[in-house]
């Protein structure tokens, strides 16, 4: 969300394209977009997830589905921002930061003392 941030700042109206492209719904595109995207976040989330060290998270967390929700949040508040037209990037960084942190109290697992 912070690399997306940075490209809205430089260039909101292709930051805003690119998401309601991932949300067209003309047949003669909606099977590329999709396609591309599948191929892309599936690269993407199986790095992170690789990456992540399941002891710093509560006990049996399924990390696979942590990362999908957090995704899922990110990309809805996006959208819903610019449904709104209100693409105030320094609220919305200031928005996501506090979704972070929330998202720290709900998986960190606590019990470590060196998080």
């Amino acid at each position: 969300m912070r690399a997306k941030f940075k490209i809205m700042e430089k260039y909101p109206h292709m930051a805003a394209f690119a998401v309601k492209a991932f949300y067209e719904k003309d047949v003669q595109v909606i099977s590329e977009i999709q396609s591309s995207y599948r191929r892309h976040f599936g690269m993407k989330a199986t790095n992170v997830i690789a990456s992540l060290d399941p002891a710093d998270f509560v006990p049996g967390l399924d990390l696979d589905m942590m990362y999908q929700e957090m995704y899922w949040a990110s990309e809805g508040y996006l959208w819903e921002m610019l449904q709104r037209g209100d693409l105030d990037v320094e609220q919305m960084e200031k928005d996501f930061n506090r979704l972070l942190q929330f998202w720290k109290t709900v998986y960190k697992n606590n019990k470590r003392k060196d998080l």
